[in-house]
């Protein structure tokens, strides 16, 4: 991936290779695309996290790496890394 995950413009990989792009906005947050209906937010410390209208968040830890996936009943999934790799999934 190289570099930090979030930079100038604010981007979230999905799995099937497609590039969502968050644009800073004046106001310190970010705005997505008129067809996006995800919002981007900053999560202090160089975290991010980004919420879909069905109620799915996805955060990324400040290196850039995936870090949970939740649904809206908070069910989640963490990733847990050894060095670059993740090496396990963790359901809470």
């Amino acid at each position: 991936m190289g570099g930090h995950f979030f930079e100038e413009r604010q981007s979230e990989r999905e799995a099937d290779e497609h590039q969502r792009q968050f644009q800073p906005d004046s106001r310190g947050g970010y705005l997505a695309s008129a067809t996006d209906l995800g919002t981007l937010e900053n999560a202090g410390g160089g975290t991010f996290i980004v919420r879909e209208s069905q109620g799915v968040v996805r955060a990324f830890r400040a290196d850039g790496r995936f870090n949970y996936v939740e649904d809206a009943n908070h069910n989640r999934l963490t990733a847990g890394y050894t060095g670059n790799l993740v090496t396990s999934l963790i359901h809470s």
